[in-house]
């Protein structure tokens, strides 16, 4: 018996813990291997669950269930995966117009004006037991949505170069994002 496995009789813990486990777990390595014969069907079942995943992160308005500090740990592992399936050619969930582009909208709203307390970027506003801080989301996001709208794309990597950038538990951004890219 495995944690995380129905048999294991343990619980997935928080309702975030089970996202971040799925995204960064199963679904990593069946996209890493979406080619591969064996894992070829459980790649193509990838897009319906990060769906899911959406769905239940992310209210129709656009705005999530948790604070400014913890919707990183919620959509982080989505963009992963997200940019993952479109780099497999499976599906660009970037380039459907509805609930992740309100997110974008919603999340940067959240952001306070430049701060002199930090050098004149802008964080993440603070409420709950969070603090004013940067998100690597903005990068992720903005890798995303460079195909498919262009101009959001670098509005975005401005927000993540304004922050200032800093690194995520959740995968290794440099892989992720073209750091070349200066709006």
């Amino acid at each position: 018996n495995v944690p995380l496995q129905d048999t294991a009789g343990v619980n997935y813990g928080p309702a975030n813990m089970y996202s971040q486990f799925k995204n960064n777990g199963h679904s990593f390595f069946a996209l890493l291997y979406a080619n591969d014969p064996e894992f070829a069907a459980r790649a193509k079942m990838v897009a319906a669950e990060v769906v899911k995943d959406i769905n239940n992160g992310i209210y129709e308005n656009g705005s999530s269930f948790a604070t400014p500090h913890y919707i990183q740990t919620v959509i982080d592992p989505i963009l992963f995966t997200m940019l993952q399936l479109k780099q497999a050619g499976i599906k660009n969930l970037f380039a459907e117009k509805g609930k992740m582009h309100r997110f974008f909208d919603f999340y940067n709203s959240l952001l306070t004006p430049p701060s002199v307390r930090f050098s004149g970027n802008r964080k993440l506003i603070s409420f709950g037991d969070g603090s004013e801080e940067s998100a690597t989301s903005f990068g992720l996001m903005a890798a995303g949505m460079e195909e498919t709208d262009k101009e959001y794309s670098r509005k975005l990597y401005s927000t993540f170069y304004h922050g200032p950038a800093r690194t995520s538990i959740y995968g290794y951004i440099a892989l992720a994002i073209d750091l070349t890219i200066n709006p």
